[in-house]
């Protein structure tokens, strides 16, 4: 696969660099989830994520609302945040050649979002000097 031009690559650079420090929450939403960061840039996630904590996944996109013979729905949104809450990302890292993204926090959690389609972005950034599709 082709090397992406630039000026993507430039944009990813720098919207790997604002992500680090930062601490996050995420929100579920109609047909999407929004992931907020203090004082810097905003996702809005279309793709299957997870969070990966103690060697397992711990939670993902696809477990909310299932039952899992729990006595009541599973909360992905709550779940997420309570796994991430006060959790400072360490690193970000978009991959160059599929959009992936990981997030990976103090204490050990990582957030992946995956692309799961050729067509369609992934995900998407705004907020705090950048904005772009993925």
């Amino acid at each position: 696969m082709p090397k992406p031009p630039e000026r993507t690559q430039g944009f990813l650079t720098e919207f790997e660099r604002l992500l680090v420090g930062k601490t996050c929450s995420i929100r579920r939403l109609e047909f999407s989830w929004a992931v907020s960061f203090a004082g810097g840039p905003g996702l809005m996630i279309e793709a299957p994520w997870r969070i990966v904590s103690n060697g397992r996944i711990a939670i993902s996109a696809y477990d909310d609302g299932q039952m899992f013979g729990l006595g009541a729905p599973l909360d992905a949104q709550a779940e997420a945040n309570r796994l991430l809450r006060g959790r400072v990302v360490l690193r970000a890292s978009v991959d160059r050649e599929t959009a992936d993204l990981t997030l990976q926090f103090d204490g050990g959690p990582r957030l992946d979002v995956f692309n799961n389609s050729a067509g369609h972005e992934g995900w998407q950034a705004s907020g705090a000097s950048i904005a772009g599709e993925v």
